[in-house]
């Protein structure tokens, strides 16, 4: 019988092995769009925004499990042991989530197509 885990340590595992799904060649766009979206991986999400508020979202959402995971790691006990067993992000994902939102309104500004305005 597989040993249950906790909530917060199944949602880590899953967010890990998306996070090595995302990259893959192999899946659609709206596939890998979708799973960016689950794991707030802005890069890869960006591009799958087709309005200002859809791009002002995934700016938002990423910050917000930025802070969270930088809470997470703060507070450390059995979830830092964790984290070790099952990954973490890559410091330059990270990075992105910061800033002000002059940097989320550039960011934004830098993409604009005739839609996004």
């Amino acid at each position: 019988m597989e040993e249950e885990l906790p909530c917060d340590c199944q949602e880590r595992e899953l967010s890990a092995a998306l996070a090595q799904l995302t990259p893959q060649p192999t899946l659609s766009g709206p596939e890998r769009h979708l799973y960016a979206a689950l794991i707030s991986d802005l890069p890869t999400l960006l591009p799958a925004c087709e309005t200002w508020e859809d791009q002002l979202w995934a700016h938002i959402q990423h910050r917000m499990e930025a802070r969270l995971d930088k809470r997470w790691r703060e507070l450390g006990g059995f979830w830092e042991t964790e984290d070790q067993l099952i990954g973490t992000d890559d410091a330059e994902n990270v990075d992105i989530g910061r800033g002000g939102l002059d940097e989320v309104f550039a960011s934004i500004a830098a993409v604009q197509t005739g839609e996004v305005a």
